[in-house]
């Protein structure tokens, strides 16, 4: 699926191509057309809708399924190791996010579960290493902490943790955009994932303000990127419908 900013700049230098031709009239056109779709993706409520509905399809309360936690996995969501920058700063929103969440988890319901901080990234020190290094600077105790530092993506996620995980019922922490995918690839593999998604982008309800808002091109954008990675699980055999 096509970005929104990635379909607004194609057709921005699709309106240059012509009026650097000098077909005015198609110019005119192309020029209207971008304005409106960028209108369109940055109010609010297109853009705040949509991340409702998709959002709220998953929510978080204290387990209360028959056997007991014995994990809380978080999901990496990136990290930029930078000299004389905090840890904080090199750990993406979204993995500081996640993770803080998990930790907030394991203290208030899951007192004796062990947290498992997973993703490989790009850098030399693992995103994974990186997220057990904050969590222990939070307090956490080393003993119950798990790396797994390979995973380069969700669906390699799965993979990784299923000698760990087997069919323990475990808490599952990502992204409120990234949970509907990351559920359906754990169980797709049978992990007994249960889902409690942090970092939502729309904090309230759905707003009636119509005056545009980049943040709102953003979250359609990081819409679109899950919906494709859904797409995709999909063709690949990863996920069932």
């Amino acid at each position: 699926m096509i970005s929104p900013t990635f379909f607004i700049t194609v057709l921005f230098f699709t309106g240059g191509y012509y009026l650097y031709k000098n077909k005015t009239k198609q110019f005119k056109h192309i020029y209207l057309l971008v304005i409106g779709i960028f209108i369109l993706f940055t109010i609010n409520p297109i853009a705040d809708s949509l991340l409702f509905k998709y959002e709220r399809l998953y929510s978080h309360s204290p387990y209360q399924g028959p056997g007991k936690i014995k994990y809380i996995v978080i999901l990496a969501g990136g990290h930029t190791p930078t000299k004389n920058l905090p840890l904080t700063s090199e750990l993406t929103e979204q993995t500081l996010i996640r993770l803080v969440e998990g930790i907030r988890l394991k203290n208030k319901y899951y007192p004796k579960a062990k947290i498992i901080v997973t993703g490989k990234g790009h850098a030399q020190k693992t995103e994974a290493v990186a997220m057990k290094e904050l969590a222990l600077d939070l307090g956490v105790n080393p003993k119950e902490i798990i790396v797994e530092e390979k995973s380069t993506n969700t669906w390699e996620h799965t993979q990784n943790l299923k000698k760990i995980l087997k069919q323990t019922p475990f808490i599952l922490v990502t992204s409120a955009l990234h949970m509907p995918r990351a559920i359906a690839l754990f169980k797709k593999e049978k992990l007994n994932a249960h889902a409690a998604p942090t970092q939502h982008l729309l904090q309230g309800t759905v707003s009636t303000n119509l005056f545009p808002r980049g943040e709102n091109l953003y979250a359609l954008d990081a819409l679109s990127y899950e919906i494709k990675g859904l797409i995709m699980a999909l063709i690949k055999g990863q996920i069932s419908l």
